[in-house]
């Protein structure tokens, strides 16, 4: 688009094998290219290659190409950004506003194939801010005072179809309703037939407005109500009289949706001027608080409250979910819902599934759930080149997002950490999923390219390779191989050795249990990590090893730890099926988590094993036995247990509603239960 040179493109990012020993691998950011400091549409252009979700940069550069008149490059920048974002509504309204805005003649040209391609039903964009500018562009284009009749019936036939496409589903549509009533009441009969029509279109109106569930209702009710005795006074009565519970359903509906979606937020701009940073979507970021909302109004609507017919209720909760669409784009869960909701109400199922999930990518190319969920739609209809691309794209975008982090915000361990985390997920899943498509050849392939990464993915990787390896054929060999080259890159990596541990005291590997464990214990510096691998250890030599063993790896252990509990790690190495009966049983003062059903409410058991759920906040285990001695000694009764099984979990309340630990003491220290 930019007119001003720059050097040649670099190489994509390609799956080729080719890496080098570089933090960044083969990844050429577009950012790199060298451009002149003026050419700022050029330095834009590659801002957007690097990052073409983020559609701020793209207003910067039509905001850039508007000031200096450039019209061909303010197209094709809007051409690129609705490729990319096809049902932002807002960016077409954008662009019909330009038009709409040049004091020249309307130019039909340009003007209606936007209108037809962003109003079409493959997009399906349906905003009534998108369908006022199509009001707008009606209402030049068809003059009532030139036109006449005929000019206002297009008109009017305009503004039904609006009321019938998104006016009737938008409960904030206040300014379409007063711009449609001022129409017709502006309207200038000139003979009895047209005063008539009219009053009939006026009343139509009335009547279509107060049974929906709208923003505007009280006032146009009494506007209605005054419109009537002043059109006719002896029909006035009956004809509200016959509205007026469907506008009292009405406006108990509206109150009902205005508590579901009490905070929601939709304020997306709608011009080019009106956009800035803070008011537009950035990637990979939306508010939860606001993507709850959402979901709550798309379950209101789903409860089909109004008691619409099959195809309105259906053509209702699909407005909704493109509204949300557009104020939480970068959701990958509004998406992923989406589909599935298109995907119910499609002949075709997995064809509409697919074809919104690729969409959704389109959005966020880096969301693993919509790439896993549109690789499976593949695999539905055996495409596995397709699956293999999809999978390969988002790898792509996560691989440079990472290479980006790490050269910009170097600090940003977190971060870094986070790119590594889902890069290397991604990676495991193609994996296993190319060893179900193709076999163990294919899987090997693809481990082969991680392995040139080293450092660009975490430690899991090889882990989950030799687990491939060990199940495929049952080859411990090369699953411990696999662990092995591990150890290349991440020797001193505590959790790593740690499942490296588990993985051969799974497979009963003795020897390299031990040669793992002593080549270890001085490389880790994380007490957390060393702890465990000296735990693991000790406890594979308790079951099946020697005696002597396990007394000189405990003294080494103590000795390191002296501040250990001996006796709570006396009762770990005693673990059976990874569980500490001993804590259970006798010491159940020193139990960390909570008590299985089972032995908790044991009638066979004289000594109830409960413990406050505070104990830890509140002292340690001298408290928890002193009050464990004060306890009623019988078991608690089924009927607590069952309640207690159907009561929601705590993380579905955002406050704190109740406060559990001092009801808890209350009734374990004042309340006595009777016996019977």
């Amino acid at each position: 688009m930019s007119e001003s040179t720059a050097t040649p493109d670099p190489p994509s990012n390609g799956h080729n094998g080719n890496s080098s020993s570089s933090s960044s691998s083969t990844v050429v950011r577009p950012t790199s290219r060298v451009r002149d400091e003026t050419d700022l549409a050029g330095k834009l252009e590659d801002q957007i290659e690097e990052q073409p979700t983020d559609i701020y940069l793209y207003i910067r550069l039509l905001k850039h190409h508007v000031s200096l008149k450039q019209w061909k490059q303010v197209n094709e920048t809007f051409d690129k950004l609705l490729d990319r974002f096809p049902v932002m509504s807002n960016i077409w309204c954008m662009r019909l506003g330009l038009e709409l805005d040049k004091k020249e003649e309307l130019d039909a040209a340009v003007i209606e194939p936007v209108l037809a391609r962003c109003l079409s039903q493959e997009l399906g964009n349906n905003d009534l801010s998108l369908w006022l500018s199509y009001i707008t562009y009606v209402r030049r284009k068809n003059d009532i005072i030139t036109g006449g009749e005929d000019a206002r019936n297009v008109v009017l036939q305009a503004f039904q179809v609006v009321i019938d496409k998104c006016a009737s589903f938008e409960p904030k549509s206040t300014q379409f309703w007063n711009e449609y009533l001022y129409f017709l009441e502006h309207w200038k009969p000139v003979n009895k037939f047209e005063e008539q029509q009219k009053v009939q279109y006026i009343r139509k109106l009335y009547k279509t407005l107060l049974c929906l569930p709208v923003d505007c209702l009280e006032p146009m009710w009494e506007r209605y109500t005054q419109w009537e005795q002043d059109t006719n006074q002896l029909t006035a009565r009956r004809h509200i009289g016959e509205l007026s519970a469907q506008y009292m359903n009405a406006r108990s509906l509206y109150q009902d949706w205005s508590n579901i979606t009490r905070g929601l937020k939709r304020n997306l701009p709608v011009t080019l001027n009106q956009a800035t940073e803070s008011n537009l979507p950035k990637p990979n970021e939306y508010d939860i608080s606001q993507l709850q909302i959402w979901l709550d109004w798309i379950q209101w609507e789903m409860e089909n409250k109004m008691e619409l017919s099959e195809e309105l209720h259906k053509a209702r909760v699909k407005y909704v979910y493109m509204q949300a669409i557009q104020h939480v784009c970068f959701s990958p869960e509004i998406w992923f819902n989406f589909a599935n909701y298109s995907g119910q109400q499609s002949g075709d199922s997995i064809a509409e599934v697919t074809r919104v999930l690729k969409l959704a990518r389109q959005y966020i190319p880096n969301s693993v759930v919509l790439t896993l969920k549109l690789s499976e739609q593949f695999e539905l209809s055996n495409n596995t080149a397709e699956i293999e691309s999809t999978i390969l794209s988002c790898i792509d975008r996560i691989h440079l997002d990472l290479v980006i982090c790490m050269e910009d915000s170097p600090s940003n361990e977190t971060a870094i950490s986070h790119l590594k985390s889902k890069l290397t997920y991604v990676y495991c899943v193609y994996m296993n999923t190319m060893k179900r498509l193709q076999g163990l050849t294919s899987s090997r392939k693809i481990f082969s390219k991680c392995r040139k990464l080293k450092q660009l993915v975490t430690p899991d990787i090889y882990l989950e390779n030799a687990y491939i390896e060990y199940y495929s054929n049952k080859d411990t060999k090369t699953a411990c191989k696999v662990l092995e080259l591990g150890l290349k890159y991440f020797a001193n990596n505590g959790e790593y050795i740690n499942k490296y541990l588990e993985f051969l005291i799974f497979v009963n590997e003795e020897s390299q249990i031990k040669s793992l464990f002593e080549n270890s214990i001085d490389k880790i510096t994380n007490k957390t990590h060393l702890k465990l691998i000296f735990q693991k250890v000790i406890s594979y030599e308790t079951k099946f090893g020697n005696f002597n063993n396990v007394k000189s790896l405990e003294q080494r252990f103590f000795e390191r730890f002296p501040e250990i509990n001996q006796l709570e790690e006396f009762t770990k190495k005693y673990k059976v099926l990874d569980t500490n009966y001993l804590q259970r049983l006798e010491l159940d003062y020193m139990v960390r988590d909570l008590v299985p059903e089972s032995l908790a409410f044991d009638r066979n058991n004289n000594t109830a094993l409960k413990r406050s759920i505070g104990e830890e906040q509140e002292g340690g285990a001298q408290k928890a036995a002193a009050k464990r001695f004060r306890a009623n000694e019988d078991p608690i009764p089924p009927e607590i247990v069952e309640l207690l099984k159907v009561l929601p979990k705590r993380q579905y309340f955002k406050v704190a509603i109740f406060e559990p630990h001092s009801f808890a003491d209350f009734l374990s220290d004042k309340v006595t239960i009777p016996e019977n």
